[in-house]
């Protein structure tokens, strides 16, 4: 029993006995019994005003936004030292027409010319058809990535 209930029983059993106390009359008139019936209903009416409605939500305000912190800086790698590899010549490299476009290659006879015997990357080595027939050339892309 809620304590809503319980202070609408009390009205109403005080009510009753308010109505039994009071000095009897001989002949009661309808107009008492109608104004103590309505008496009544009001009482419980008032007591039960608010058992039909749920109470309003709580008002939680909504939080202010923080700025995330900073995230730490990751220790960045030290670059590790190349041996000092010489420039290839200028005058090798030379645009070739594929078929994605044109690319830039150094000739892999002229680089033999102006000295470069040692063993160059073979994933660089393309076949190119030129003029003179099929020609070996070296991708300057990928000779840049192998540090030349």
């Amino acid at each position: 029993m809620t304590i809503r209930t319980r202070l609408t029983a009390i009205a109403a059993s005080a009510a009753l006995a308010a109505a039994g106390a009071a000095p009897a009359q001989a002949d009661p008139d309808a107009r008492d019994i109608i104004a103590l019936l309505a008496g009544l209903a009001a009482i419980g009416i008032i007591a039960n005003a608010g058992n039909g409605h749920p109470a309003p939500p709580a008002y939680y305000p909504a939080p202010v936004p923080q700025p995330y912190p900073l995230p730490r800086p990751y220790p960045q790698p030290h670059p590790v030292p190349q041996p000092p590899v010489a420039a290839l010549p200028g005058k090798c490299l030379i645009k070739v027409q594929t078929k994605f476009g044109w690319e830039r290659a150094y000739s892999s006879d002229c680089l033999w010319r102006a000295g470069y015997h040692r063993a160059l990357p073979q994933q660089c080595a393309r076949n190119y058809r030129g003029n003179g027939g099929w020609n070996q050339v070296y991708a300057d892309y990928c000779l840049r990535q192998h540090g030349y």
